[in-house]
C-alpha cells in the first residue's frame, strides 16, 4: 500500500497515514507533534485514519461543540416577546368573569283549598313572567287530579299537586307569579269555574306558605246571572293570566269565593353578584335551599 510522509514525499507502508491533525487535536484534546517532542513523536511518525472521526451533527450543530445560550432582551423602548396565557389561566379567566343572568329555581306543591258548598273540584296553574324571563327547565302549566270532601276534614279538599320549574333572567322586572283556576260541576254537572288567584313567587330564599284568596266574575245584571245558571256558562275569563294582570280590571265585578294553600321552595343563584339583594334566606328550610 502508498502512503504520504509529513513532507509530502510518496512512501511505501502498511497503512495509509496523514499527518493531518484531528479535530480533536485542533481542540486541544490531542496535541499535534512538535520539533521539541521528537522523542516522544518522532519525525517520521504517522496518525493512523482510523482515529480521525467525522463530526456529529444534530440539529444543525456539531455535537462536539458546546451549545451557546441564546439571550434575548428587549431593547428600550421596544416591546419584548411574552408567553402566550395558558388554557388553565384562560379557564380561571373566564370563570371569575361576572355573571349576566341569575336563576330561580322553584318547587313546591298545590296543597289544599277550601270552598264551602262545592267538592270534586281540580285545579290547573300556570306562571305568567315578564319578557326578560326565560323558563329552561319544569312545566309552566299543569291540571291536577279531581279531589273530594273527606270524613276527617269535610271542608278541605287535598290536591298535593307537585309544581316545578327553574327560570334564568337578566332582569328582575316581571317577577313570576303562579295563577291558579278552580274548577268543579254544577248541578247540570257542567264543569264552572269556582275561583280564580294569584301570588308572586318569594323573593326570598326558602321554604314559604302561601294563602291565596279565591275569586269568581259576576254577571252585571240579574237576567245574566239567571241566564247563565240555567245554560251552565257562568262568566269566565278567556285567559286565565288576566288575572296577574292590572290592565282592565278596574271594570270587572268579581265575588271572593274560598282559598287555596301552596307550598314553595325557592332556590336562587348569582342574584348578588348582579347586585340585588333579597335578604337572607330562611334558616327553617334545608341548608340546600338557601340562596346561593
Amino acid at each position: 500500500m502508498w502512503g504520504f510522509q509529513s513532507d509530502g514525499t510518496q512512501r511505501s507502508g502498511v497503512a495509509v497515514t496523514v499527518a493531518v491533525p484531528s479535530l480533536r487535536a485542533l481542540r486541544g484534546e490531542l496535541s499535534c507533534p512538535s520539533r521539541s517532542q521528537s522523542s516522544a513523536f518522532p519525525e517520521n511518525s504517522f496518525l493512523n485514519l482510523s482515529e480521525l472521526q467525522p463530526p456529529r451533527v444534530i440539529w444543525g450543530r456539531f455535537a462536539d461543540r458546546e451549545p451557546r445560550e441564546e439571550k434575548r432582551s428587549a431593547a428600550p423602548g421596544k416591546f419584548g416577546r411574552c408567553a402566550a396565557p395558558s388554557v388553565a389561566t384562560a379557564t380561571g379567566a373566564l370563570a371569575m368573569a361576572a355573571p349576566s343572568v341569575f336563576l330561580l329555581a322553584v318547587s313546591g306543591e298545590i296543597e289544599s283549598g277550601e270552598f264551602p258548598g262545592f267538592d270534586d273540584l281540580y285545579c290547573k296553574f300556570s306562571f305568567v313572567y315578564g319578557q326578560d324571563w326565560v323558563p329552561t327547565a319544569g312545566l309552566e302549566e299543569g291540571i291536577s287530579q279531581i279531589t273530594s270532601k273527606s270524613s276527617v276534614s269535610p271542608t278541605t279538599l287535598v290536591w298535593n299537586f307537585p309544581i316545578d320549574i327553574t327560570f334564568k333572567s337578566t332582569n328582575p322586572f316581571g317577577w313570576p307569579q303562579i295563577v291558579l283556576s278552580v274548577y268543579g260541576p254544577d248541578f247540570f254537572g257542567h264543569d264552572v269555574v269556582r275561583g280564580y288567584g294569584a301570588v308572586h313567587v318569594p323573593f326570598v330564599p326558602g321554604r314559604h306558605k302561601r294563602t291565596i284568596a279565591m275569586f269568581v266574575p259576576e254577571s252585571t245584571s240579574r237576567l245574566q246571572q239567571l241566564t247563565s245558571w240555567f245554560t251552565g256558562r257562568r262568566p269566565e275569563f278567556t285567559d286565565p293570566k288576566v288575572v296577574a294582570q292590572g290592565e282592565g280590571r278596574e271594570v270587572t265585578r268579581v265575588r271572593s269565593q274560598g282559598f287555596v294553600t301552596i307550598s314553595f321552595n325557592v332556590i336562587t343563584k348569582d342574584l348578588h353578584k348582579l347586585g340585588y339583594d333579597v335578604g337572607q334566606g330562611q334558616s327553617t328550610g334545608p341548608q340546600g335551599l338557601q340562596g346561593l
